[in-house]
């Protein structure tokens, strides 16, 4: 490494020179790595390649989900959902048995490796919401639904302090994992008191009609605090869990 001396400081890359910022000031050094015109080129890098065309596909289909899915991700999502969701499919990848090498696809029949997906690592539906629930998908119909059984928000729900109420909340998507496009549709209870009594039972409903590719559905419940009318989000990090409680892949099994 040497030191750059004098009145102009440079940052960036001259020719095979690299010119960058230490704590310690100003440096410079041969810059190393491969040369990208090889990489693309080069037969010595097919291998890295398709690597980096699978890590695409990975990322897209990351980009789909959480499209698909953007208002679950943005009142629930923790910061490592999109690594956790690329690193997921890029094994969902790996299980391609039709495709080639760089080539391979998020194929419908992998799908269903995405139930149980929490979007918040720092909590889970089960310990939020101790109530049965039951996720129904109708293709024939396009009726998509959770079931969810009566019960006593002061006993079954874990709320975090703060909390006031609550929402219920389920989202159903048909996502095109080769296409990027989506149909998603929401539906979710007006807030309910965490105080209050026993509920009846509750459906959260949805209509998709005509769907040919995976239909993924999530269920998952939202504290928040109401003050004179006006909602407050929490902000805990526990205050709101959603996960992935079905996928139809749409493949006869």
């Amino acid at each position: 490494m040497a030191t750059q001396d004098g009145i102009i400081q440079l940052k960036g890359r001259v020719g095979n020179i690299s010119f960058y910022k230490t704590k310690d000031g100003y440096a410079a050094r041969k810059a190393s790595g491969v040369d990208g015109v090889k990489v693309k080129n080069d037969d010595r890098f097919v291998r890295t390649r398709e690597n980096m065309k699978e890590f695409e596909q990975a990322s897209k289909a990351t980009m789909a989900f959480r499209a698909a899915f953007a208002h679950d991700v943005k009142i629930a999502g923790d910061g490592g959902l999109a690594r956790r969701l690329t690193s997921l499919f890029h094994k969902l990848l790996r299980q391609d048995a039709v495709n080639g090498r760089g080539s391979r696809q998020v194929l419908p029949v992998t799908t269903k490796a995405l139930e149980g997906l929490q979007f918040n690592d720092a909590s889970s539906l089960t310990k939020a919401h101790k109530v049965p629930f039951t996720p129904l998908v109708n293709r024939a119909t396009g009726n998509v639904s959770v079931e969810i059984s009566a019960f006593s928000p002061l006993h079954d729900l874990s709320k975090p302090d703060g909390a006031t109420h609550f929402v219920l909340r389920s989202t159903a998507a048909e996502i095109d994992f080769e296409t990027q496009k989506y149909v998603a549709v929401t539906a979710q209870t007006a807030p309910i008191a965490v105080d209050s009594g026993t509920t009846g039972g509750i459906a959260l409903q949805h209509l998709i009609p005509g769907a040919t590719k995976p239909l993924i559905l999530t269920f998952g419940i939202n504290f928040i605090q109401i003050v004179n009318g006006i909602e407050y989000a929490l902000k805990s990090g526990l205050h709101s869990v959603m996960q992935v409680v079905k996928v139809d892949t749409g493949i006869a099994v």
